[in-house]
């Protein structure tokens, strides 16, 4: 850990090994930030995305800030180059946030501004990658975390929680599209046609919660391509399914093997029991992703573990090892079907 880092205000990472993040899932923090997913999935169930209730105003400011966010995008156009990887033009847009996002802020009165606002900072992607995976989309819900903490007021309050999502979990996925399309961010440890979605796995928990009782929506609706047309703005999980089949080739059952085999789960309790079980596993159980998190005075982490020179074994194209993976917006069209992923392990919806 980075003393100086975290003295000056700043969160640090505190996960380099196996045994760091055993000892962190055993922790306070871990235990929390789960709940915490948790608790956020249970918010939204059986709402649609129309049924958010009027927003706070702590809500409507952090809104107009994702809204802003994604507006300046237009400011700073993508490059003209021959690659199918990351365009340099995100550096030019990230460095604008890095910029604006802090002032708000500290605009905003916010405690411990330059602590929180790293959280939504490193939502946005790899600076130096460009790229973006499910550890950066875990940073966004980090953010959430400590503007729900008491060392921030609350600045958020129980009664916002559905709003955290239908509202802003929302708008952020509508700037990482925008992002992921205009300057086709590489997928950052994607695990393949073994993963449910190239970039993201919260929308896919959230959704299914919002579907739980739903009178004729199933799990298997999926396969019906007008369905998922007409429910992809209402619903979290119909809009993955739809992005995916919007910027994907052949069947579900070939690119989505993993959402083809949930589609077979009888209900979306099931659905969003089994997600919430896979993301402790398959994400917060990870070092390639973990290692990247950042701990600080709301999310405080240290281990005591001994510092050796232990090397994480990738059974993906884990966030570290550099391993460049083209956007699927710049080869739609191309069968990306990588036969050297192997699957997750046992999907946990029994």
């Amino acid at each position: 850990m980075d003393l100086g880092t975290f003295c000056a205000g700043l969160p640090v990472r505190g996960i380099s090994s196996q045994a760091d993040l055993e000892q962190y899932l055993l922790s306070d923090t871990f235990q929390k930030f789960y709940a915490f997913v948790k608790t956020l999935s249970e918010s939204v169930a059986g709402l649609k995305l129309s049924d958010c209730p009027a927003p706070s105003a702590n809500v409507h400011w952090a809104a107009t800030l994702l809204e802003q966010m994604s507006t300046s995008v237009s400011n700073y156009p993508p490059v003209e180059t021959n690659s199918r990887f990351g365009n340099a033009a995100f550096r030019d847009w990230l460095d604008a946030m890095r910029v604006m996002v802090p002032k708000e802020h500290f605009d905003k009165k916010i405690p411990l501004p330059d602590e929180v606002s790293s959280y939504l900072l490193n939502s946005l992607g790899d600076y130096q990658r460009i790229d973006y995976g499910t550890g950066h989309e875990a940073h966004f819900i980090a953010w959430l975390y400590c503007l729900c903490a008491s060392e921030t007021g609350p600045f958020f309050t129980t009664h916002d929680h559905c709003s955290l999502i239908l509202s802003l979990f929302t708008r952020y996925m509508h700037l990482m599209r925008r992002l992921q399309q205009t300057y086709w961010l590489e997928p950052a440890g994607s695990h393949g046609v073994w993963g449910l979605d190239d970039y993201h796995f919260l929308p896919f928990l959230f959704g299914a919660s919002q579907l739980i009782n739903h009178p004729h929506l199933r799990p298997k609706s999926i396969h019906d391509l007008d369905l998922v047309e007409e429910y992809a703005s209402e619903y979290l999980y119909f809009s993955c399914v739809d992005t995916i089949n919007r910027v994907k080739t052949a069947t579900l059952q070939w690119h989505s093997p993993m959402l083809n085999d949930i589609s077979a789960v009888r209900t979306w309790s099931k659905v969003n029991q089994g997600l919430l079980k896979m993301y402790r596993v398959e994400v917060l159980g990870k070092v390639p992703i973990m290692q990247h998190f950042l701990f600080g005075k709301i999310l405080p982490f240290h281990s005591t573990a001994p510092r050796t020179d232990e090397k994480h074994r990738h059974s993906m194209r884990g966030d570290c090892c550099g391993n460049p993976l083209p956007s699927i917006y710049s080869v739609t069209g191309t069968n990306r079907s990588d036969c050297n992923h192997s699957p997750l392990s046992k999907l946990p919806f029994d």
